[in-house]
């Protein structure tokens, strides 16, 4: 097993044999070491770091945004279609004629509620100026006497998504 050893520059990378930056880490899945490493998505198949991290937080807004579109469409065909009904009659009609639609309306929202939380925890992130990889380190850490205010998170956020490289302020990861 590797171990990567601290030196002045940086941290040595014992699987790529080289001293990078202090913000950088190796992922094992793409063999390599990444410069502001957010995290590996499995579903992209690639490191989500840097300027990729901007597309990725806007992929998956975009993404939500077309399930709750699809959401949207559905409850207005449906209740188009059955207005008449009430909502026992509906659900059971839905259950027993519309299955797999049903089923499609099922998995998208529990999608949309996943893709929500990724969002948020993605801003979250973002609005302390660290990535997801800098917020493990700080994990058993008391942040009593580094929190930010409400207008430094709003305007880290807004930084990362202008394209800033630097957050305006992030918490001390030291302390």
């Amino acid at each position: 097993m590797a171990i990567q050893q601290a030196d002045a520059a940086g941290d040595f990378c014992t699987f790529c044999d080289t001293v990078g930056a202090d913000n950088t880490k190796h992922c094992k899945l793409c063999e390599r070491c990444v410069i502001h490493m957010d995290h590996h998505c499995l579903f992209l198949m690639r490191c989500i770091a840097g300027r990729s991290h901007k597309l990725f937080v806007l992929f998956i807004l975009l993404v939500n945004l077309s399930i709750i579109l699809f959401l949207y469409s559905c409850l207005r065909y449906f209740s188009d279609i059955y207005h008449k009904e009430t909502w026992d009659e509906f659900f059971s009609i839905m259950l027993t004629r519309h299955i797999f639609y049903s089923s499609l309306i099922l998995l998208n929202l529990l999608s949309c509620i996943w893709g929500l939380a990724l969002v948020y925890y993605q801003l979250k992130f973002i609005s302390l100026g660290l990535t997801y990889v800098e917020s493990l380190k700080n994990q058993g850490n008391n942040q009593g006497s580094r929190i930010l205010t409400l207008s430094d998170r709003v305007i880290n956020i807004l930084y990362f998504l202008k394209g800033q490289k630097k957050p305006f302020k992030r918490i001390d990861l030291s302390v």
